[in-house]
């Protein structure tokens, strides 16, 4: 049976602090059932991550999950690369099968780990138009 409530898939949800796990806390309060996912469990660190950002008793998606689920929320999780078409596809599968619908999508993960590849991905983009 489809879920009543908004269901959103947020990418980029692995590291115990960031955009993807502040964004699924925020929906899932909101009332929305998030389905959290990342590359690998925990989270990729990048060239912005300071000390104290990672935690080593931190399990990812999975923590994220039992946390959300303690406190009333409706929650799951989803391993997955959204750059390789096949795991993105699986991802959406996964929450359609899950949840019977599909609402929101909170694409965070995916974005270049350094400025100067954010530099050139924009003029990348800003050269064929996309920008």
């Amino acid at each position: 049976m489809p879920s009543s409530a908004r269901v959103a898939l947020i990418t980029g949800c692995g590291k115990p602090i960031g955009i993807g796990n502040s964004t699924a806390r925020a929906l899932a309060a909101a009332g929305v059932t998030v389905i959290v996912s990342d590359v690998v469990s925990t989270g990729v660190a990048n060239e912005h991550n300071v000390e104290g950002d990672l935690d080593s008793s931190w399990d990812g998606v999975d923590s994220l999950v039992e946390e959300l689920v303690k406190s009333g929320r409706t929650a799951s999780s989803t391993l997955g690369d959204v750059s390789v078409e096949a795991d993105a596809g699986r991802m959406v599968e996964e929450v359609l099968g899950r949840y019977g619908r599909f609402d929101i999508l909170v694409n965070n993960a995916g974005a270049p780990q350094c400025r100067q590849c954010a530099r050139r991905a924009g003029r990348q983009c800003f050269f064929e138009g996309r920008l």
